[in-house]
């Protein structure tokens, strides 16, 4: 009898210690969240971080966190929206914040906003801040902006190496005129992508639109003016003629 009260006593003892601890408490949520990150479970990260924030909007580690998961989980437009909700004078924002708003804002394809936040920014370093720059360039396709600040990097040293052959190649292309090319083929078809080194497509238009000129030439030739074999043939080798100019651009 004794063993069995002993034993009711002890396991009252166990049961309200459990259920004293809560689970959703600061601490344990913050922990919770650290394990679900560290462990790649981003998106059940981000909803710890969130009820983490929610009881503790004034740890900025938290904040942080949050972010980083969003991107992590491929979220960017959020992490962007909830950078923007965290801090409303973006040009004070602290460096770790600022380089996790300038990644989410390059991923986010939000290149106007990037290149604005990385050109007023005061906490990143320069260093840093020209590497997001040129990244922010290069993904939104203005090679003039790049090339200038590839420039600046490898006269500062600071250009990596796997970089370089983007830039050379940037550089090759960059200097081809789009009007020259689109005379070019107006004159000659195919001839714009020749001089675009382009020469596939050079050779499919020429043969292209040669062959659909020949063939409404001797529908005309054959049924006079009103043919109606020439002006098929000759309306679709206008339109790839056309088409040709356009895209040698």
């Amino acid at each position: 009898m004794k063993k069995w009260v002993l034993f009711l006593c002890l396991f009252n003892i166990v049961t309200i210690s459990l259920f004293s601890q809560n689970i959703f408490d600061y601490k344990n949520t913050v922990s919770y969240a650290n394990y679900l990150f560290n462990s790649q479970q981003y998106e059940n990260a981000i909803l710890e971080y969130e009820r983490a924030n929610f009881i503790n909007p004034n740890n900025d580690s938290i904040k942080l966190m949050l972010l980083i998961s969003y991107r992590k989980a491929g979220k960017y437009d959020e992490a962007v929206k909830k950078a923007e909700i965290f801090f409303n004078k973006k040009e004070t924002i602290n460096k770790g914040f600022s380089i996790e708003y300038s990644k989410n804002l390059i991923l986010g394809k939000h290149f106007t906003q990037s290149d604005s936040f990385l050109n007023i920014t005061t906490v990143i370093k320069n260093e840093d801040r020209l590497f997001y720059l040129l990244n922010s360039y290069l993904m939104g396709n203005n090679w003039t902006k790049a090339n200038k600040i590839a420039l600046k990097c490898d006269s500062m040293k600071i250009l990596p190496l796997e970089y370089k052959p983007i830039i050379e190649e940037i550089n090759k292309v960059r200097y081809k005129s789009p009007l020259l090319a689109a005379s070019l083929s107006a004159i000659i078809p195919g001839s714009g992508k020749v001089y675009t080194n382009n020469w596939k497509d050079a050779i499919f238009g020429i043969l292209f639109i040669g062959t659909l000129s020949y063939s409404a030439y001797k529908g005309f030739d054959k049924y006079g003016p009103k043919s109606a074999y020439g002006w098929i043939y000759g309306s679709i080798a206008f339109g790839f003629y056309c088409g040709n100019i356009y895209g040698a651009q």
